[in-house]
């Protein structure tokens, strides 16, 4: 397969761990929150996808697999515009399961010609953004990328708890085996974190709505001249303990995505209750971080954070 150039950044070429035969690849060295590229989408989970394919969103759409058992298709002058994608429902519905990515911003499952193509890893170096103004794809790196190495996206970025099992059953949908050493090498420790992480979620959801009703109860203490803060001061430090665990876990997994933004802002938001004004601000500067890799520092979400930390 001859290499074809996307843009300044991006080269598509063979590739032996894609389960398409196709990925794409850095075409030089890479810092962490550089744009790739803003990918367009050539259809959707929508009902009315057949309808809005047209002209070259029509080639786009022929030269991707429909299944396992398709490759990629490298020369659009090979593609023929015959009955086969257009009429056959079958065939194009097959296409969009095939290839769609379902991002928790977007609206509805997106199908895009280089996205589609993107290799799968379990911890990622990149983060795909659904940007509304356009609607397309942002890829953002999340890491350094050196000059010929694969840029991989997660197929299911917004649901990274759970297993290798489970993860390897997802996969199955595109006859793919992930390589990652979440997958292989450690894939018994990595069981572990994770499951670790979708725990101390849960409880941190307890400790929270424990707070609450004791905030609640106190408010009536209080109403009736009985009660004081430093009875569910205890509970602070409960969430400082369950969220510095997620943290440490989501770093060793590598899951540098906008959750962990959020972990962080509410870390940050504990450590201020407990007095640490130190640590607070600078776990804000890291919270920070998140969004300027995963969206980029001008995005709205990313500059609402910025003036929060400064």
């Amino acid at each position: 397969m001859t290499p074809i150039t996307i843009n300044d950044f991006l080269i598509l070429r063979a590739s032996n761990t894609s389960a398409k035969g196709a990925g794409l690849f850095a075409k030089r060295d890479l810092e962490p929150g550089h744009r790739c590229d803003s990918l367009p989408q050539i259809g959707s989970g929508r009902p009315s996808v057949r309808d809005s394919l047209s002209g070259e969103r029509r080639i786009q759409m022929a030269r991707l697999p429909a299944g396992p058992g398709d490759k990629f298709q490298v020369d659009a002058s090979q593609v023929p515009l015959s009955t086969t994608l257009f009429r056959n429902d079958g065939r194009l519905m097959n296409t969009v399961k095939y290839n769609e990515l379902r991002i928790a911003t977007a609206k509805y499952p997106m199908v895009g010609f280089y996205t589609s193509v993107a290799g799968h890893s379990c911890t990622p170096n990149s983060y795909l953004c659904y940007n509304e103004l356009t609607d397309s794809l942002d890829l953002h790196l999340v890491r350094h990328v050196k000059e010929g190495e694969e840029i991989t996206v997660s197929y299911f970025q917004d649901d990274y708890a759970v297993p290798k099992s489970v993860r390897a059953q997802r996969l199955q949908k595109w006859n793919f085996t992930c390589p990652c050493v979440c997958c292989t090498t450690h894939s018994e420790m990595s069981d572990t974190r994770r499951t670790s992480i979708k725990r101390l979620f849960s409880d941190y959801d307890q400790i929270n709505i424990a707070r609450i009703m004791k905030d609640v109860e106190l408010g009536r203490q209080r109403s009736s001249g009985r009660g004081t803060r430093a009875e569910v001061d205890t509970e602070v430090w409960d969430q400082l303990d369950n969220l510095r665990q997620i943290i440490r876990h989501m770093k060793d997994e590598g899951l540098y995505g906008l959750a962990m933004k959020w972990v962080l802002a509410d870390y940050a938001v504990h450590l201020q209750e407990a007095g640490d004004l130190q640590a607070r601000r600078a776990t804000m500067r890291e919270s920070l971080q998140i969004p300027e890799m995963c969206l980029g520092v001008f995005h709205p979400d990313t500059r609402a954070l910025a003036q929060c930390v400064a």
